[in-house]
């Protein structure tokens, strides 16, 4: 017996099922071995462990008294109590099955201290003398000091540890973000509970626990947002809503954070979902470079003899994070590879871009790589030349990394690889070089291969944008036929751009039959909109049966389309208003006007209030003043407001005014009729009515109607009492004014002050736009050049258009060009516009094989002035092909 009488459990863990027995066993396997919790933490940091991760001694209680531990962790654990590789296979079986029998996601098993920075996504670093399997020391960065930047990293992770927040790294490859991400929780909250989420389903159970005092890593962030399920900002609002403080840091690449935040343009939002989620962050920038003073300390740490960082700090041509992580050697491979290799790993590079959210298989490498090849090298080349370019894009290069880095399949199987990821550098590096313009190879091999849902539909998208909508066709036709319910959606909606309605119909059907609601009301639409209303009604019928008010109101419509009088009538004799007041309207457009009205007036009498309206407006277009006057007189309100309209327009205003003034009782009433007043073209009167009670709104509206009128200067002096302040409405209109009346230096001064306001609350984003606007108008090439090398994007739109309306068409498109590229939409708009207008086919071609927005509807204008209307419509309908070439059926493209 144990002390304290407890029968000691014998460690076996062929039996466990549950956490608790595998927390158990884990405790009797220690204490069979003699060993401490201090003693198995110090045995884990043994410098010929080399690939498992040190545990502290917290992370050995954990194990042992709660027993949901990390494969790898669990593997450390393992190795310091002495169990053989063969006997481990038990236990980490033991470890899976405990895990699977109670998958609880708020149960984190490894706190910041005791994680490993290489699984948390932390680069290997260059191998420059013996145990080079340790981080570098960490050159800390300005972003770290907290009281030089309040708002820095570390002041917003310590802001985050003390209330709960979100804080985005947003930083190229290889610059330090993960590194600079971990060191700052490490440092400031250590001894929290950290969990790095497998996926957003991870992250929404993890929210249903309300934690507290956790880390939840976010490294690459673009992994937990795409897809239907990715991670939402309710989500995010949810998990910040916990039970203790909770901090969300993540990292993302400036192209993506640029893509998610900018993509967007009228009803063109296709990443609304992601940008919600990035816009709750606090978000951080980490330069490409290291500073002088970073620099500095970096060659301080280098005079203590870290041998890694001395050689990072002898490159001119890359920055020292960069160095560290390889990125030197990973260009080499890219710029010295053959055509064949070159092949292989421009495969890959595209597949991760345009979607592919897994590892790239060799199956797919294999297909797709021979487009991308010309016809002298593929009749030359070897058998092996796949087997050679994939050893050459693995090859590890300084012991850091290499170009396409091998995963390990699920089977467990050694030396098999499940697929291949792209060295984040290179991706990042070739990816923004090469704008990806895949051949047909490589949509052949992703139609052939994919079968996950969420990266065919990436595909999708990827292959619309290009034009290429013969693959965005098949491509969520094989996601739809797997069951995908968005895909099948995005498939019915390309087919009606195509004017291909009954193939939509067909595909909807099989959806609404099987109790879809929203697939079935769209297919009502559908049949409706292409004349089968007897189809429309059969899908209708049930549902009206059934009570679904929506339904017999269409019903109802449907039958007033069709003019049946005589079942409107029954159902109106039954008591359905809406079938009595679709009578009426039948019976006024056959000129039973007097039956109509009757009509109308027992509806208005009974409370319905569209029957009211539409009666008051019959009365009034039809001049029956007398008819008016009395329902005026009986029921006050909208009657009376028709009368005085009616009364204005003949010329009248006096009585109505007169008529009106027990109608205005409060200061809304009295704007009413100043509308009105405007309306007939009465604006003096109308500022008069609205005087006594003006406020900013009302002045900035009646100062638009005297400018209508060309009377500028009137509403300019209208517009003064009131901008100032917070009346942002009105600062913009006198603005507009004085810019109009060519005082567009004056209009700058006013607007320049509320461009300075810092507080996200109060800034206004349309004066913003409007300075730079005014700056563009005044000609300030210089203030614009300021603000674009601070950052603000909007004023370098502003100012491509200055250089574009001043015939600096080049200057234009070397502004627009790269934001464009870099996801800006508003940048892809006027670039596209401008290369439209000056005749640019052959750029437009190129920039919509790059699926640059706008690029394909712009070409198709063009070639329409050209008189080429048969090719624009084929643009339009059937997109292009691969090479470039207008698709002329479904089929192609």
């Amino acid at each position: 017996m144990a002390e304290g009488g407890a029968r000691r459990v014998v460690a076996d863990p062929t039996g466990v099922t549950t956490r608790a027995e595998l927390a158990a066993n884990l405790d009797a396997l220690r204490r069979q071995r003699g060993l401490s919790y201090d003693e198995i933490a110090k045995a884990s940091r043994s410098p010929e462990r080399t690939g498992l991760p040190a545990i502290g001694k917290s992370t050995v209680a954990d194990l042992c008294t709660k027993g949901a531990p990390r494969a790898d962790t669990l593997r450390s654990f393992l190795v310091a109590c002495g169990v053989s590789m063969a006997d481990q296979a038990q236990w980490m079986a033991a470890a899976h099955r405990a895990q699977a029998g109670e998958n609880d996601p708020g149960e984190i098993t490894v706190r910041v201290e005791d994680a490993d920075p290489r699984h948390l996504g932390v680069h290997a670093a260059i191998a420059a003398g013996q145990h080079d399997r340790a981080l570098p020391t960490y050159v800390l960065r300005d972003t770290d000091d907290v009281k030089r930047h309040p708002d820095g990293l570390r002041a917003r992770v310590a802001a985050a540890a003390a209330t709960g927040g979100f804080v985005l790294i947003v930083g190229g490859s290889s610059v330090g973000k993960t590194r600079s991400a971990y060191e700052a929780v490490l440092d400031l909250v250590g001894s929290w509970r950290l969990i790095h989420p497998g996926g957003p389903d991870e992250l929404v159970a993890l929210a249903k626990t309300k934690p507290s005092r956790v880390v939840v890593w976010l490294d690459e962030i673009q992994r937990y947002l795409t897809g239907d399920k990715g991670l939402t900002g309710a989500t995010v609002r949810k998990l910040l809503a916990g039970d203790g403080p909770v901090l969300l840091i993540g990292t993302v690449w400036p192209n993506r954070y640029n893509t998610y935040v900018n993509s967007r343009a009228e009803d063109w939002d296709p990443f609304r979902r992601q940008r919600e989620v990035v816009e709750l962050a606090d978000v951080v920038h980490l330069g490409e470079h290291f500073t002088p003073a970073e620099l500095e300390r970096a060659r301080a740490i280098a005079s203590e003899g870290d041998a890694r960082v001395a050689l990072a700090l002898k490159s001119r041509q890359y920055g020292m994070t960069q160095v560290m992580a390889g990125a030197p050697q990973l260009v080499d491979r890219w710029e010295a590879a053959d055509p064949y290799q070159r092949a292989v790993l421009s495969a890959a590079i595209d597949a991760t871009w345009l979607g592919v959210e897994e590892p790239v298989t060799a199956v797919l490498l294999h297909a797709a790589a021979p487009g991308y090849c010309d016809s002298r090298e593929r009749a030359t080349a070897a058998e092996t030349w796949f087997d050679d370019a994939l050893a050459y894009a693995t090859e590890l290069r300084h012991g850091a990394t290499s170009a396409l880095l091998p995963q390990a399949s699920d089977d467990g199987r050694l030396g098999r690889a499940a697929g291949y990821v792209v060295a984040d550098y290179l991706l990042q590096y070739a990816g923004g070089r090469r704008k990806a313009k895949p051949p047909q190879s490589f949509w052949d091999a992703c139609l052939t291969y994919l079968t996950d849902v969420d990266e065919l539909k990436n595909l999708a998208l990827s292959a619309h944008e290009r034009s290429l909508l013969g693959y965005t066709e098949r491509l969520l036709e094989k996601a739809a036929d797997i069951g995908d319910r968005d895909a099948t959606d995005r498939l019915v909606r390309l087919l009606i751009e195509q004017n291909r309605v009954m193939e939509a119909i067909i595909r909807l059907r099989p959806v609404a039959d099987a109790g879809d609601h929203e697939a079935t009301w769209w297919l009502i639409d559908l049949l409706v909109e292409e004349g089968d209303v007897d189809a429309a009604l059969r899908r209708l019928g049930p549902l009206a049966a059934s009570g679904d008010a929506k339904a017999v109101d269409v019903v109802t419509d449907l039958l007033a389309e069709q003019g049946d009088v005589g079942e409107l009538r029954r159902r109106a004799a039954e008591g359905d208003q809406l079938a009595a007041l679709r009578l009426a309207e039948l019976e006024l457009g056959n000129g039973l006007a007097d039956e109509a009205l009757a009509r109308l007036r027992a509806l208005g009498d009974a409370g319905n209030h569209e029957a009211r309206q539409l009666l008051i407006d019959v009365l009034a277009e039809n001049g029956r003043l007398k008819d008016l006057r009395t329902l005026a007189d009986e029921t006050g309100g909208l009657a009376a407001w028709a009368l005085a309209r009616v009364l204005i327009e003949s010329g009248r205003v006096r009585e109505a005014i007169s008529r009106l003034r027990a109608e205005v009782t409060t200061e809304q009433d009295r704007h009413h009729l100043a509308v009105i007043l405007v309306e007939r073209g009465k604006v003096d009167e109308a500022i008069a009515v609205a005087a006594p009670d003006m406020d900013d709104r009302y002045a900035h509206w009646l100062a638009g109607r005297l400018a209508e009128q060309g009377r500028v200067d009137e509403a300019i002096d209208l517009l003064r009492p009131f901008a100032n302040g917070l009346s942002y409405e009105a600062v913009e209109r006198l603005a507009e004014f004085l810019a109009q009346q060519g005082k567009v230096d004056e209009a700058i001064d006013l607007v320049h002050p509320y461009t300075l306001i810092e507080n996200p609350v109060l800034k206004s984003r349309h004066l913003d736009d409007l300075y730079r606007k005014l700056l563009a108008r005044s000609g300030n090439i210089k203030a614009l050049e300021e603000l674009g090398n601070n950052g603000d994007v909007p004023a370098l739109l502003q100012l491509a258009l200055l250089h574009a309306s001043r015939g600096s068409l080049a200057e234009s498109i070397a502004i627009l060009q790269p934001l464009a590229e870099g996801g800006y939409v508003w940048a892809a708009i006027h670039l596209t516009e401008l290369l439209a207008e000056n005749g640019r086919e052959a750029e437009l071609l190129t920039f919509a094989r790059q699926g640059i927005v706008g690029a394909s509807d712009r070409l198709a204008d063009l070639l329409e002035a050209r008189g080429q209307a048969h090719e624009a419509e084929r643009l339009r309908t059937f997109g292009l092909n691969p090479d470039g070439t207008i698709a002329s059926a479904p089929s192609e493209g």
